[in-house]
């Protein structure tokens, strides 16, 4: 058996013969698992004898598919002197996906710290105050008082991507310096 590609939704492959009919037969690509992403999802088919060319249709379509899901697939021999057709399913996987969450230094209760957490996945990353006293305006912290402050990034998936484990940093806020002057300190008694 041989397997070469051809234009789109068709693969140049083998058949095997069964009695007088032909009957096409996939390999190991037809019942096939792939990750999620955005990459063409495609197929193959081996036939015996070699040389022949395979029709592959996803859910009737000659277009591959590119999101993760279930597709009901079907190879059809395309041959004056042989025939033969297999079904079989595309199973696409969600794929996997890490956050990237920089530390965040210690701070002073009059900053505003702009987090800058990504996931792997391109996906956009929303955040969680988990305890502390800060407060959240999109990505932007800023902070109520001093203490111990523990931010989430999270990023919960869609379609094509499962949810990305939790990222928590922790940093320390203290209070902001402030200077004090004192004036009139040189008075004259009058009594």
């Amino acid at each position: 058996s041989m397997k070469t590609t051809a234009p789109t939704g068709m693969t140049s492959a083998s058949t095997a013969s069964v009695g007088s009919r032909t009957r096409c037969t996939a390999g190991s690509g037809v019942n096939a698992r792939a990750s999620a992403g955005r990459a063409t999802r495609r197929v193959s088919a081996t036939t015996t004898p070699g040389g022949l060319t395979v029709g592959i249709t996803y859910d009737g379509a000659a277009d591959a598919p590119t999101n993760a899901g279930s597709y009901a697939v079907t190879g059809t021999v395309n041959s004056v002197n042989y025939q033969g057709t297999t079904n079989g399913t595309l199973s696409i996987a969600k794929g996997g996906q890490t956050i990237t969450f920089p530390a965040i230094a210690d701070q002073v209760t009059t900053n505003t710290v702009a987090l800058g957490a990504t996931a792997s996945s391109g996906l956009a990353v929303g955040y969680a105050v988990v305890s502390g006293p800060a407060t959240l305006d999109g990505s932007l912290l800023s902070f109520s008082g001093a203490g111990q402050v523990l931010v989430a990034a999270v990023q919960s998936g869609n379609a094509n991507w499962n949810p990305a484990t939790g990222v928590t940093n922790s940093f320390s806020v203290t209070k902001a310096t402030a200077t004090v002057s004192l004036q009139d300190l040189v008075q004259v008694y009058d009594g």
